[in-house]
């Protein structure tokens, strides 16, 4: 199995390993500027070598399958709401299944709604850029994350369950 490693503020990462269950630190700062995912193998002293894959974002991103809608703000008039398929979400933004052709490109703002598939079916509705196209594939980041946005903690108390 691939050990997912999240990286820290100050380049170190604490692994166990899957055999002996010994933990360790290990310096990422050889990693930090490389572009793309990092994966690896890290051998821990009992012998055992485990594949690692380096994680580099700011929050974990949770794989999910909802519905919701998406308004494209940079045409004029605004383009109306969409359906849309969100693939995955995290606290600073989510990867979307959007039908082509949509006409989004890098840095335009959206506004996405959607209810998460918690028991209180919380409302979420966030103001967006798009941060990566690939086809039906968008990636976008949220305006801000704040624990006093209710949509926020909503979607804070959602990612930790």
């Amino acid at each position: 199995m691939i050990a997912t490693i999240y990286a820290g503020e100050d380049n170190a990462v604490q692994i166990s390993c899957e055999k002996c269950g010994k933990s360790r630190h290990i310096d990422i700062s050889q990693f930090k500027n490389r572009n793309g995912t990092v994966k690896g193998k890290i051998r821990c002293p009992c012998g055992h070598s485990q594949p690692f894959m380096l994680e580099r974002r700011q929050f974990t991103r949770k794989p999910v399958k909802l519905k919701g809608n998406l308004k494209h703000l940079n045409p004029q008039p605004a383009v109306s709401l969409r359906e849309i398929e969100i693939l995955d979400i995290s606290r600073s933004g989510m990867k979307l299944n959007v039908p082509v052709p949509h006409g989004l490109e890098i840095d335009a703002q959206v506004i996405i709604e959607f209810h998460l598939d918690n028991d209180s079916q919380s409302f979420i509705r966030k103001r967006a850029w798009v941060k990566m196209v690939n086809d039906n594939v968008v990636g976008i980041a949220f305006n801000t994350h704040s624990t006093a946005d209710l949509f926020d903690r909503a979607l804070g108390v959602y990612l930790l369950s």
